[in-house]
């Protein structure tokens, strides 16, 4: 696909053209952008370097755009000045402490985990295990119930049955029932 204006850019990445160019002249994106021989920006090379710069820069850093990724890439300029100086930041004697942004995170995901359960119980999704696993109990001893019936109902149709051919067929319904219970 060849450039993009700023229009097509914003409807790859979902934003609107302002936030697409404030992008641009903030300096978070500019590996993508097409620019004029004055190097002023005109548009976007292609959709797919802009999806690349795009998630990099913009959601993997600020969970989304627009100020905060500004920021982030910011706080990402200043951290990697600071972390080569800054102490641990788990201190002594008190274990594996996780950092806070990695607890928060955790938190936050378990969180949506949580919000996501309840959301598709409501919608009906999801059911309780205690009511499948009655359920599937009940079907299970009206299978049974139905095949123990088949050597006296095929006796009833077929009147020329000896009493050893229905014991055969009583046999062979009972091995099949232990093969699916042991199986």
């Amino acid at each position: 696909m060849g450039p993009l204006n700023w229009s097509e850019a914003a409807a790859v990445v979902g934003k609107s053209r302002q936030a697409v160019q404030d992008l641009v002249r903030r300096g978070v994106l500019n590996d993508c952008v097409r620019r004029d021989s004055g190097g002023k920006p005109i548009g976007i090379t292609s959709a797919d370097a802009l999806r690349n710069e795009y998630s990099i820069k913009v959601r993997a850093r600020a969970g989304g755009g627009g100020k905060e990724a500004a920021r982030a890439v910011d706080r990402g300029k200043r951290k990697s000045l600071v972390i080569d100086r800054a102490p641990s930041r788990v201190r002594p004697g008190d274990g594996d402490v996780p950092d806070y942004n990695e607890s928060r995170a955790k938190t936050e995901y378990e969180k949506s985990l949580l919000l996501e359960l309840e959301r598709r119980e409501k919608e009906g999704q999801l059911v309780e295990r205690a009511a499948v696993e009655a359920t599937l109990s009940a079907l299970a001893v009206e299978v049974r119930t139905k095949l123990r019936a088949v050597p006296n109902r095929a006796r009833q149709r077929i009147p020329h049955l000896t009493p050893e051919e229905v014991v055969i067929l009583t046999d062979l319904v009972d091995e099949a029932l232990e093969a699916l219970a042991n199986g």
